[in-house]
């Protein structure tokens, strides 16, 4: 008897430390600055401020700097 009393113990105390450990997450999460993002299709999400306009056309900085090495080595794309 006294042992299934102490295995609900335990497993009420587990059950409540796993609920407060994805409740905290949350809060903490929930808490956290937000940054606009913008979605690359080749590298994923990318922060909007590091996005590059040029000529009018937003690139992904990445991308960006991958078309600039390529007009460099005279490649094209």
């Amino acid at each position: 008897m006294w042992f299934w009393i102490g295995v609900a113990v335990a497993g009420g105390l587990t059950v409540f430390y796993l609920g407060w450990i994805v409740f905290s997450s949350y809060l903490a999460t929930k808490a956290s600055p937000r940054e606009p993002m913008v979605w690359c299709p080749k590298h994923g999400p990318i922060r909007q401020q590091y996005m590059i306009t040029f000529m009018g056309v937003p690139y992904c900085s990445i991308c960006f700097h991958e078309r600039l090495q390529a007009a460099e080595r005279g490649s094209g794309r």
